[in-house]
């Protein structure tokens, strides 16, 4: 703190007592000294503001206090050297509220943040950031339990929808990437490879009653090639787009018969055909 300007106090010839300051910048403490240094319980009132009520030591706030910024955020909690150092509670404008360790100055350790629209984060926090193991529960009731980084999912997490839909694999700032299972509540299943949020690379697909779908998918779809068993033992072998048999393949009846050739959008176009109905084909 800088040089007193003004001194309202019973302080004696050791700096010991109680008083009342005024600085040039218009802040004033209010409050124990020893040593000549706000040592004790005071209220130091910047000149924009912001209050701190509680311990000081050695002129910094130290101890148990609360802090009130003038943005009408408050602090309330431990803290070491003028910073938030421990376990504190902070609330925000827009009602936000944090119960948690602290480090420095910024969320660190284990906590627990709570929006007013619902959603929720329970874990690890490191330098005011989400980070390490958490969950975090949305306003519509899904749910991620997993890895967290610099505020966002990174690493290996399991995301639940409200309708129990799973997906659980690998994240990368928030969205599925990499490796992963999507099960569906009416028994559909994706095991695959995702990139920014979609089905993309190498993957297999089950659909119950239907049958199952291995290969490579772009963008949320089948694209590419692959492999369709369906469950009478019927199976295509060929090119995919946008989830229809299209291009080259070759479709084989569970009764023998087969056709070889193009495919176009889910039909027979050009090719050898044993069949003596034309048939039409669709991912289910």
């Amino acid at each position: 703190m800088s040089k007193k300007e003004q001194v309202i106090s019973l302080i004696d010839e050791n700096g010991e007592g109680f008083g009342e300051f005024t600085f040039p910048d218009g802040s004033k403490y209010d409050g124990e000294w020893k040593d000549s240094s706000p040592n004790g319980q005071g209220t130091f009132t910047w000149s924009d503001g912001q209050k701190y009520v509680g311990e000081f030591k050695n002129g910094t706030p130290n101890g148990q206090g609360t802090l009130t910024p003038p943005d009408g955020s408050k602090y309330v909690g431990e803290f070491k050297n003028g910073l938030q150092n421990g376990q504190l509670i902070q609330t925000l404008p827009d009602g936000r509220k944090y119960v948690g360790e602290w480090k420095d100055g910024w969320q660190h350790g284990q906590g627990t943040l709570t929006s007013p629209d619902g959603s929720k984060y329970v874990g690890e926090w490191k330098d005011g950031w989400q980070h390490g193991q958490g969950t975090y529960t949305e306003p519509d009731g899904r749910k991620y339990e997993g890895e967290f980084k610099n505020g966002l999912k990174n690493g290996q997490g399991i995301m639940t929808s409200s309708d129990g839909t799973t997906l659980e694999g690998e994240f990368k700032d928030g969205i599925p990437n990499g490796l992963g299972t999507f099960i569906l509540t009416d028994g559909r299943k994706y095991i695959g490879e995702w990139k920014d949020g979609w089905q993309h690379g190498q993957g297999t697909y089950t659909t119950p009653d239907v049958g199952k779908c291995v290969g490579e998918w772009k963008d949320g779809k089948q694209n590419g090639e692959g492999t369709f068993t369906f469950s009478n033992g019927d199976k295509y072998v060929g090119k995919f787009k946008d989830d229809e048999f299209h291009g080259q393949g070759t479709y084989t009846f569970h009764n023998g018969e087969k056709y070889e050739g193009e495919f176009k959008e889910g039909k027979e176009w050009k090719g050898k055909d044993t069949t003596k109905t034309e048939t039409s084909f669709r991912l289910g």
